[in-house]
């Protein structure tokens, strides 16, 4: 999500974090085609964006980058 500058993918983290909401999530995207479909491009842009071997330092250096840029 802070690759795309977007949501893509629902976080589910601390109080959001439930069975239910798990379940949900997965039921929508084997159920809803367009909606998988959606997801799978988003994901595939993102891993172009993000390139060769390394992407872990690159997402970091970009991730650094908005929060350094964002504060001035």
């Amino acid at each position: 999500n802070i690759i795309s500058d977007e949501p893509i993918v629902t976080e589910y983290i601390q109080d959001n974090f439930f069975a239910e909401n798990m379940l949900a999530e997965a039921s929508q995207l084997l159920e809803n085609h367009d909606r998988r479909n959606q997801l799978i491009q988003k994901l595939s842009m993102i891993r172009h964006k993000l390139g060769e071997p390394g992407a872990s330092i690159r997402a970091a250096h970009s991730v650094y980058n908005t929060i350094t840029i964002n504060r001035k």
